[in-house]
């Protein structure tokens, strides 16, 4: 059976579900399932968004990009497709991070502040990979995506046992590093003529424009 027909099954399984029939019990059963049924869906969506962007999928139909294509297609606020797009591009090199979305084991967020944390720290591989699979423990003892990125700095800084490979920038801490890999500029036409601006920098570079 195809993905889309796999799909279309689902959710007519639970479109036909009467909820205000359900007890107690199931309903927390269902819970569980349904929580972990989003992080799949959610999974699969992040590889959708990176085959899109290599084929350029949502160019040939005309949108402008396919984040722009995501956020229509889910109907979610303005940057949810731009999410899906960074998620695919902070786990292309941490494939247990991508795995574990996929299978529904941690969710979209979770893998967003670890992919865009990770992908911030420095260039060795096994390094990222480390701190990475930290994570996901993290996640296996009860971690939501505010604790893993509120201990993010600690965790990191502990796996690098010698203190050599965050000392290679010293012109940046590892928060502003962080920072610098988050970074986004986004505009969004209004209904007036004009354009909602959306972004995010870090401080060094947001200095420019304080006056003196």
């Amino acid at each position: 059976m195809s993905p889309t027909a796999n799909a279309e099954a689902a959710t007519a399984a639970l479109t036909g579900v009467d909820w205000a029939a359900v007890g107690g019990g199931d309903l927390l059963e269902a819970s569980v399932a349904l929580g972990r049924l989003k992080a799949v869906v959610d999974g699969a969506l992040v590889w959708v968004a990176e085959r899109l962007e290599e084929t350029r999928g949502a160019e040939a139909i005309g949108w402008a990009s396919t984040k722009d294509f995501l956020t229509h297609l889910t109907g979610a606020r303005k940057g949810a497709g731009a999410c899906l797009v960074r998620v695919a591009k902070h786990t292309a090199d941490l494939p247990e991070v991508r795995q574990a979305l996929t299978a529904g084991e941690i969710s979209l967020a979770q893998a967003a502040v670890i992919g865009s944390r990770v992908t911030a720290l420095p260039r060795d591989l096994a390094y990222r990979e480390r701190t990475a699979a930290a994570l996901l423990d993290l996640v296996n003892n009860g971690y939501d995506a505010t604790d893993l990125d509120r201990c993010f700095a600690h965790l990191a800084k502990e796996l690098d046992t010698d203190g050599l490979l965050l000392a290679t920038d010293v012109s940046k801490d590892l928060q502003e590093r962080g920072a610098h890999g988050a970074r986004f500029l986004s505009l969004t036409p209004d209904t007036w003529g004009g354009a909602r601006i959306k972004g995010y920098t870090s401080l060094e570079e947001a200095s420019w424009s304080r006056p003196p």
